[in-house]
């Protein structure tokens, strides 16, 4: 209720066409995470303090992918629709990447864990990524270091941890590291 770009996306969702359009294609259940049965939503899907965060799930409650924010019906429906490409949950990405590793999965896992504030599993992810790219402009030193500070910020690693990730962001031959 206090959250304006809630606010902008539920009015969005009533007037914009193309909103209207991909809402057919889902199940949409808007609910506030600070009461009733939202906050215990809220616990189990990690939300954490970022409004809005979208979630396609399927029918069983798993999630498929998950999104933050909302700046306006082109980009919400760009990212329901890029979720909406691939319909593996989570845990049929972990299986997935398990059993062959892929880039694809390796930066979406990544990006989900981080999302969730699971940063020394996000920063797994992501070097994972970085050796199975194929293309030497990737470069997600900055997305390690920075889940390497929210890692250390949270008491996960001693803050001692972060210093050779700012090191190795100074020392990177990319100048845009995101």
């Amino acid at each position: 209720e206090d959250c304006e770009y809630c606010q902008l996306a539920a009015r969005e969702k009533e007037s914009k066409g193309a909103i209207i359009e991909a809402y057919k294609t889902v199940v949409h259940l808007p609910v506030n995470i600070k009461k009733g049965v939202g906050v215990e939503l809220a616990k189990q899907y990690k939300v954490g303090n970022h409004f809005p965060v979208f979630f396609l799930l399927n029918s069983d409650g798993e999630i498929i992918n998950r999104w933050e924010g909302y700046s306006s019906a082109e980009s919400f429906i760009r990212s329901l629709n890029k979720a909406l490409s691939d319909l593996s949950t989570i845990e049929e990405r972990l299986a997935r990447f398990e059993a062959q590793p892929s880039y694809n999965d390796a930066l979406f896992l990544a990006r989900y864990y981080a999302d969730i504030f699971e940063h020394l599993k996000a920063i797994d992810y992501y070097r994972q990524a970085q050796n199975l790219s194929n293309n030497p402009a990737v470069d997600f030193t900055y997305d390690i270091f920075a889940n390497t500070a929210n890692a250390a910020w949270n008491d996960k690693i001693p803050f001692e941890d972060v210093l050779p990730m700012a090191d190795s962001i100074l020392n990177s031959k990319r100048k845009n590291n995101k």
